[in-house]
């Protein structure tokens, strides 16, 4: 099979970076204009977690190889490898992706609601909840020209491996959200907190790009 141009910095990055840089932008006008808090955007950003999960497993599905299942060990409580095919490896991610995403809104929604660290309490549920849908909706876009523009579109699928896919999600989220959250508790500004995602976003997108265009498959 021939393999797709491996250019790094080609029309495709440009296109995802620039889909990135809109979403976030919405983020700056939403403060500025549209009253959005930091409760807000937290909680925004956990939905954006739930496009990144979605699209690692359709990138799972598609990856062209299986990996070595072993390098997954250290995500199991036992110790012990998950099922060396596939269908095994996607669906003990999807579960302890799962669990994660859990844990973190259960503490998120504590933080929010709990008015821990001075995070604005929302008036309305029904406001809170229907403008987070609305801002699910862009960053689930902007994934998605990222999953084709990228994913499909130069390639990656052909040279990365289902057990590389695992850990990537964490590897960009964590960081995000760890600075963030502390940086919102501390009363940091919103729009502080949105130049800090939009600066991780940018590494980690480069990150990752450079990682699943690499000919090593592991």
């Amino acid at each position: 099979m021939e393999m797709k141009s491996t250019r790094f910095f080609s029309t495709e990055i440009f296109v995802s970076l620039a889909s990135l840089l809109i979403f976030n932008s919405v983020a700056v006008v939403g403060v500025l204009y549209w009253d959005w808090s930091s409760s807000f955007l937290l909680f925004s950003y956990w939905l954006e977690n739930l496009a990144i999960g979605f699209f690692n497993v359709l990138k799972m599905k598609k990856a062209g190889k299986l990996g070595d299942h072993k390098m997954l060990r250290g995500y199991t409580s036992s110790g012990k490898s998950p099922p060396g095919n596939k269908k095994g490896i996607i669906s003990f991610f999807i579960f302890h992706y799962g669990g994660f995403m859990a844990v973190h809104l259960i503490f998120l929604l504590f933080f929010i609601f709990g008015g821990v660290g001075g995070l604005d309490r929302p008036e309305s549920l029904g406001i809170f909840f229907g403008k987070s849908f609305i801002f699910f909706i862009g960053i689930f876009i902007s994934h998605l020209i990222s999953y084709n523009a990228n994913y499909i579109g130069t390639g990656e699928y052909e040279r990365t491996s289902v057990a590389k896919l695992f850990g990537l999600p964490y590897r960009r989220i964590v960081p995000i959200h760890i600075t963030i959250i502390f940086s919102a508790l501390l009363g940091s500004p919103a729009l502080l907190l949105i130049g800090i995602k939009i600066i991780i976003d940018i590494l980690g997108h480069l990150s990752e790009r450079r990682s699943l265009r690499k000919n090593n498959i592991y």
